[in-house]
C-alpha cells in the first residue's frame, strides 16, 4: 500500500526521431526519407533534388509529418507528432549510393504515446479525492503537458478521470481527481514540436 506518489522524470520525449549524417554524397546518390526519393546533383537542383545539406533539410521539412534542422552536419528529423506512430517513418539510402550520407537507422524511433507514472495503492476504504501538485521544471518553447489521472480496481484495466488543462509553461499548478478506486496512475502526453520536458507529480489521498 502507497497512500501517496511522489515521481519525477526529466527530459521526457515521446516524439520519433532519427538523423541524417550529410557526410559527403556523390552527384546521383538518393536518400528516401518516408518513402520519398530525394537526389543529389551538382547545381541547379530542381523538385526532389539537393546540392548542399541545406537544401536537402528543407526538402525534408515540407514532407507531410516531419520536422527538421541542421546541427553540425547532421540534418535532426522528428515525427511532429507524438506516440509510437512516428516511429513507422522510414529512413533508407540508394542501393547504389557511393558517397558518405549515412541514416540513424531504417525507421525513426522513441516514439510513444504516453508515458505512465506508477500507480498508487490505496489502503483501507477508497478515498473520496486524490489531490496533486504538478510542478514543471522545464519546458521547450511551444510545447505542451496534458496529465490525465487514470483508475483501476484491478491494475490491469484503467479508466480516464478528468484531465489537466493543457499545460504550457513551467510552474505549479493542481488537479483533483474524484473516486479513484483501489489504485491510481497519471497518463503524461507532450504536445508541440518535438518537446521535451522535466516535472514532478506529487498526490496523495485527501480523505
Amino acid at each position: 500500500m502507497n497512500d501517496e506518489l511522489n515521481y519525477k522524470v526529466t527530459g521526457l520525449e515521446q516524439h520519433a526521431k532519427g538523423s541524417i549524417t550529410y557526410g559527403e554524397p556523390a552527384v546521383g546518390d538518393t536518400v528516401i526519407v518516408n518513402s520519398n526519393t530525394l537526389t543529389c546533383v551538382a547545381e541547379s537542383p530542381s523538385a526532389g533534388e539537393f546540392s548542399s545539406i541545406a537544401e536537402l533539410e528543407a526538402l525534408i521539412e515540407a514532407l507531410t509529418g516531419i520536422n527538421s534542422e541542421v546541427a553540425d552536419g547532421v540534418i535532426n528529423i522528428v515525427a511532429a507528432a507524438p506516440g509510437a506512430a512516428g516511429n513507422a517513418i522510414t529512413l533508407a539510402l540508394g542501393e547504389s549510393n557511393t558517397g558518405t550520407m549515412v541514416v540513424s537507422g531504417a525507421t525513426l524511433t522513441g516514439g510513444v504515446d504516453a508515458t505512465y507514472t506508477d500507480a498508487i495503492e490505496f489502503s483501507g476504504i477508497n478515498p473520496e479525492q486524490v489531490d496533486a501538485v504538478i510542478d514543471i521544471d522545464a519546458l521547450t518553447a511551444a510545447g505542451t503537458v496534458v496529465v490525465t489521472p487514470q483508475v483501476s480496481m484491478d491494475k490491469e484495466n484503467w479508466i480516464d478521470r478528468t484531465a489537466s488543462a493543457s499545460l504550457n509553461a513551467t510552474g505549479v499548478s493542481e488537479l483533483h481527481t474524484t473516486e479513484p478506486l483501489a489504485f491510481l496512475r497519471y497518463k503524461i502526453v507532450l504536445g508541440g514540436t518535438a518537446p521535451t520536458a522535466s516535472l514532478k507529480i506529487n498526490a496523495r489521498k485527501s480523505a
